[in-house]
């Protein structure tokens, strides 16, 4: 048997010591105290998207009434659209305390219909987020025009209700 241990006698590799802090940096208004209907949701998103000339890809925490508690652009795309990881999507609604979380992004063509790439980021999201214990309860596609268009009503990996 050796002996035991001490710790702290050569203290040579400093290791950085963070403090994870949301900070605002604006406001988007919806028109319900709420969010128990997509088209909360979606006017959120719209404002969020509103003069992007590029594909963003969007969230709503929720807490647990379904009330926003903040939202954020996770990512801003290019010419062919963009990308997001698990990690991105969450780390904001974990700092948050969000009970849930809504996703979004705009299509800037107005063509508001899921594409392969929007349904497999979904679906990732979605089981991400039951490792994780936050609810994704939707993933809505908007259009400058304000049509938008819902995952939940076409998906049967949503399992969560979105009503309050």
């Amino acid at each position: 048997m050796g002996s035991p241990s001490k710790i702290g006698y050569e203290r040579n590799f400093p290791v950085p010591q963070y403090r994870v802090a949301l900070k605002e940096v604006g406001c988007a208004y919806y028109s319900s105290a709420t969010i128990g209907h997509v088209d909360a949701a979606a006017e959120v998103f719209c404002q969020l998207a509103e003069d992007a000339d590029r594909e963003y890809i969007m969230a709503l925490y929720l807490n647990a009434r379904n009330e926003p508690i903040g939202c954020e652009v996770l990512a801003i795309g290019g010419l062919f659209g963009t990308t997001c990881l698990a990690g991105e999507v969450f780390k904001g609604a974990l700092c948050a305390n969000a009970a849930s979380l809504i996703l979004g992004h705009n299509h800037p063509s107005g063509d508001v219909t899921p594409s392969a790439a929007d349904r497999e980021m979904t679906h990732q999201a979605v089981a991400a987020g039951r490792a994780l214990g936050l609810s994704v309860l939707d993933h809505i596609i908007v259009a400058r025009s304000g049509n938008y268009h819902s995952m939940r009503d076409v998906d049967p990996m949503f399992e969560e209700r979105m009503s309050a």
